[in-house]
């Protein structure tokens, strides 16, 4: 996949920022998931254009473990943050 991508703070309270890079246009699926693999919150679906985006998100989450995940017609990334 063509994508950086970064999730700070981590582990979070109640904001999280995730930070990418896409290096060509295409479209995307920014989306928060629990570890069952339940889908808790959509933060992006679209079409994009190549360059670096950040999305900030105020979350009322339990504590625990979460997946964020970035998927597009090149592929899936993931990274777990965590949430105190």
């Amino acid at each position: 996949i063509h994508a950086l991508f970064n999730i700070t703070p981590n582990p979070s309270q109640n904001f999280i920022s995730v930070k990418y890079t896409i290096d060509r246009n295409t479209t995307i699926d920014l989306n928060v998931f629990d570890l069952n693999g339940h889908l808790i919150y959509r933060l992006y679906h679209g079409k994009i254009i190549a360059g670096t985006y950040t999305q900030n998100w105020e979350h009322n989450l339990m504590s625990g473990e979460y997946i964020i995940t970035l998927h597009s017609n090149e592929g899936l990334l993931w990274e777990k943050f965590v949430v105190q």
